[in-house]
C-alpha cells in the first residue's frame, strides 16, 4: 500500500491509546485547555518526521516535532497546544503540519467570544 498522511483534524480530546480524535472542531472557547492537531498516517517507515506549527495572526508561535519510532502500518500522530493564558477571540489561528519537511496540510480555527 502507498504511504499516506491524511489532512489534519483539530479536536479537544483524543483516545488515550490510539490518539484518534474524539471530535472534529474549528471553533474553540477562549479558555480551552488543550487543542490537539492529529493526522492519520498509513504505511510510513521509522524516522519519518512530522512538525506541528501553531500560528496566530500569521506568525509562528509554538512548534513540535515528532519522529516515528518504528515502521507504522496505521497510527495517529499529534501535536498539541495548551494555551496557559487562554486564546484571543478575533485573532486568526492556524496549525500547519509538515511531513518530512514539506507542508502536508493545515487547518484554520477561530475562538468564540
Amino acid at each position: 500500500d502507498d504511504p499516506g498522511v491524511a489532512d489534519v483534524i483539530l479536536s479537544t480530546e483524543v483516545d488515550d491509546k490510539t490518539f484518534e480524535p474524539k471530535d472534529d472542531m474549528s471553533e474553540f472557547p477562549p479558555d480551552v485547555e488543550i487543542i490537539y492537531a492529529t493526522v492519520e498516517i498509513k504505511n510510513l517507515k521509522k524516522g519519518a518526521t512530522f512538525e506541528f506549527r501553531w500560528l496566530k495572526g500569521g506568525e509562528e508561535g509554538l512548534s513540535r516535532e515528532v519522529e516515528l519510532p518504528d515502521d507504522s502500518e496505521h497510527r495517529w500522530v499529534y501535536g498539541s497546544l495548551e494555551p496557559k493564558n487562554g486564546l484571543d477571540p478575533g485573532d486568526d489561528y492556524e496549525v500547519e503540519v509538515y511531513f518530512n519537511g514539506e507542508l502536508s496540510s493545515s487547518a484554520k480555527f477561530t475562538v468564540t467570544e
